[in-house]
C-alpha cells in the first residue's frame, strides 16, 4: 500500500487509459506480487521493485532490467505532466528513445522525450516535406539539400532541430538525389530526342537525352509539330545521366571468370562466367577498382542472348535424369570435352554444340601428365586420379564460388561431394604455374 500511495503522489497514474507506455486497463491492485527487490525500469523513467509490480500496480506496457539511471539527453522526466490535456488525434512521431507517440504532445508530456522526428519509428517518409516554413536558424553550418517552395535547394542553418522535432530525414547529400525524389518537374522516363528540329534560336532548352547523350540543347522552343517535348528536358547534366544514360547502355558481354565479388549475398545479375551464363552474388560490381556493372543482364535469357557463341553451356536444359545410354558415338563438345554420346552432352551436361568424335588429345607441355576427374557425373564421390605431387586443385561453383581446397599429397585423391547440391562445378588444378580446369556433374 506504500508503493500505491508513493505511486499516486508522484503524478505516475494519468487521466487517459492508455498511452504508449501506460495501460490502465493492466492495473489490477488486487494481484498479489510479492516485493522481492529484482527492479526494473519502466519506459516511463521509474524504477519498480520488480516486473510484476511493473505491470500489475503501474500500468507500465514496457520496461528494462534494472533500476532507472540518470535522465538521459533524450529523456527528461521534468518534461512529464500526467495531466496535461493531449488530443487523442493521431499524428505519430518518433521519440529519440525509439518509442512510437500518437501524436507530439504524448511524446513531450507522457514520455517526457526532448527529440523526435514526424512519423512512426522505423518508417521512412513516403513523400517530400517542403521546409519553406521552417526556420534552421541564420548559423552557416552546411546541412544539406532540402526541398524549399518546390525547389530542391542546398540549405544552411543552426541545425536540423527546431522546436523539438528533427528534420534531418528530409535532407538529402546529393541535389540530383532529392530532384528525383521530390521536384514534380522532373521527368518520370527518358525519350531520345535525337532527329527533332526545336529550331535555330539560341533559347537555352535545358539538358535533354540526344542521340544516346545528355547535353545542353538550344532552340525556338519545346513544341513542335504540335508535341510538346518540355517534359523531357532536365535542369542539368547529372539528372539526365542519372535516369537515361546507364539505363540506355547495353551490357557488354565479358567473361567474369576467376573474379571474385565477395562473399555476400547481394544478388548481382546474370554473366558469362566461364562458358555459361550464370547468376552471381557479391559483395558489389566493383572489384580492385573496375566496376563491372554493365557486364551483367537482369535476366538469363538476356545474358543468353547477349553473350551469344561466347555461351557454351546452357545450365537450363541440364536434366540429370534424362535416360541416355553409355552408347557411342562419342562427341567433343564446344567446351573441348569429350563426352560419351551427343545424349549426355546435351542433356548431363548442357552443352549447346558438339561435333561427332573424340577431342584432339592436348598434351599438358608443363607435365605431360594427364589428369583424370571420374565419375562423371559423380555421385557422393569424386576421384581426381594422376595428379603430380605438390600441386593443388579448387572446386568452385559457376557462380565462382570456392567450395573445396586441397594441397595434393597422393597421386590420387577421393573428394567426398556430400555437401554439393546436383548441378555443375568445376575443379581447377594448379600444377607449378600452370592452370588444368575440368568440370563435372553432381548428380
Amino acid at each position: 500500500m506504500a508503493l500505491l500511495i508513493q505511486l499516486m503522489l508522484s503524478g505516475f497514474w494519468v487521466s487517459a487509459g492508455f498511452t504508449e507506455c501506460v495501460n490502465l486497463d493492466q492495473v489490477d491492485l488486487d494481484m498479489g506480487c510479492n516485493f522481492i527487490y529484482a527492479p526494473v525500469c519502466g519506459c516511463d523513467g521509474h524504477t519498480y521493485e520488480n516486473d510484476c509490480v511493473a505491470y500489475y500496480y503501474g500500468g507500465v506496457t514496457s520496461w528494462s532490467d534494472g533500476p532507472c539511471g540518470k535522465p538521459s539527453e533524450c529523456v527528461d522526466l521534468s518534461l512529464i505532466n500526467p495531466d496535461a490535456a493531449c488530443f487523442d488525434l493521431y499524428d505519430p512521431v518518433c521519440g529519440c528513445d525509439g518509442v512510437t507517440y500518437s501524436n507530439d504532445c504524448y511524446a513531450v508530456n507522457y514520455g517526457g522525450v526532448t527529440t523526435y522526428t514526424p512519423g512512426e519509428c522505423g518508417a521512412q517518409p513516403s513523400d517530400c516535406l517542403d521546409l519553406a516554413q521552417v526556420d534552421f536558424g541564420l548559423c552557416d553550418m552546411a546541412m544539406g539539400v532540402a526541398l524549399i517552395n518546390g525547389v530542391c535547394t542546398f540549405v544552411s542553418g543552426c541545425g536540423w532541430e527546431v522546436d523539438g522535432v528533427d528534420y534531418s530525414p528530409w535532407f538529402f547529400a546529393e541535389l540530383t538525389q532529392c530532384q528525383l525524389l521530390c521536384e514534380e518537374t522532373m521527368p518520370s522516363e527518358c525519350l531520345d530526342l535525337g532527329g527533332i528540329e526545336f529550331g535555330p534560336c539560341d533559347m537555352y532548352l535545358g539538358v535533354g537525352f540526344i542521340d544516346g547523350v545528355c547535353w545542353h540543347a538550344s532552340g525556338c522552343g519545346w513544341e513542335v509539330d504540335g508535341v510538346d517535348y518540355s517534359p523531357y528536358f532536365f535542369t542539368d547534366i547529372d539528372q539526365c545521366q542519372l535516369l537515361c544514360e546507364k539505363s540506355n547502355e547495353a551490357p557488354v558481354c565479358l567473361n567474369l571468370e576467376g573474379i571474385d565479388f565477395g562473399d555476400c549475398d547481394m544478388f548481382l545479375g546474370y554473366a558469362l562466367v566461364g562458358l555459361s551464363c550464370t547468376g552471381v552474388s557479391g559483395c558489389g560490381w566493383e572489384v580492385s577498382g573496375v566496376n563491372y556493372e554493365l557486364n551483367f543482364y537482369d535476366d538469363y535469357e538476356s545474358c543468353l542472348e547477349g553473350c551469344g557463341e561466347a555461351v557454351c553451356i546452357d545450365l537450363t536444359v541440364i536434366d540429370l535424369n534424362f535416360p541416355c545410354s553409355n552408347e557411342e558415338p562419342v562427341v567433343c563438345g564446344c567446351d573441348e570435352q569429350t563426352y560419351a554420346n551427343a545424349c549426355q552432352a546435351a542433356h548431363w551436361f548442357g552443352v549447346l554444340n558438339y561435333q561427332v568424335g573424340p577431342c584432339e588429345m592436348k598434351v599438358d607441355e608443363t607435365t605431360l601428365i594427364q589428369v583424370n576427374v571420374w565419375p562423371n557425373p559423380a555421385g557422393e564421390h569424386l576421384v581426381i586420379a594422376n595428379l603430380p605431387l605438390g600441386g593443388e586443385f579448387m572446386i568452385y561453383d559457376l557462380s565462382g564460388r570456392m567450395l573445396h581446397h586441397e594441397r595434393v599429397t597422393y597421386e590420387t585423391t577421393v573428394v567426398s561431394l556430400q555437401e554439393l547440391k546436383p548441378g555443375m562445378y568445376v575443379v581447377w588444378m594448379v600444377i607449378n604455374d600452370h592452370k588444368t580446369l575440368k568440370r563435372f556433374v553432381r548428380r
